[in-house]
């Protein structure tokens, strides 16, 4: 057997909710959102206090608030963007490098290489 609880929510951040509710309970707690309701299903095991943590947890829950891993590839996105920003319109001249060696030379020709391709793919 186990506990249902269905609660509505406006918002929901389900990665957040079930990381938040598997600490309550101890193990995977999945989460379904439809029709602006929050559905989960507990192991019958849990004591009524757990059971009542994961109630204020769905109703307290702040659907902009990310988990460790999202916040992680928000930034990564973030400095993506902020390079692309920097370096718009800067080409690699290769012509610094002639008077390098060999492998930097081939380095950067590739590097120009690469610049041209991913343009093209973003166009």
């Amino acid at each position: 057997m186990s506990i249902e609880l269905s609660l509505k929510r406006e918002a929901v951040n389900l990665e957040a909710l079930q990381e938040e509710l598997s600490a309550i309970a101890g193990q995977i707690v999945p989460v379904r959102y439809a029709a602006g309701e929050v559905s989960i299903s507990l192991p019958d095991t849990l004591r009524e206090n757990q059971v009542n943590q994961a109630r204020r947890a769905i109703l307290q829950h702040d659907p902009d608030q990310l988990t460790a891993r999202q916040q992680a590839a928000l930034d990564r996105q973030l400095q993506r963007e902020q390079a692309r920003r920097d370096l718009k319109g800067v080409e690699l001249d290769l012509k610094a490098f002639e008077e390098k060696d060999e492998a930097l030379r081939l380095l950067a020709r590739k590097i120009a290489w690469l610049e041209r391709e991913l343009a093209l793919l973003t166009e």
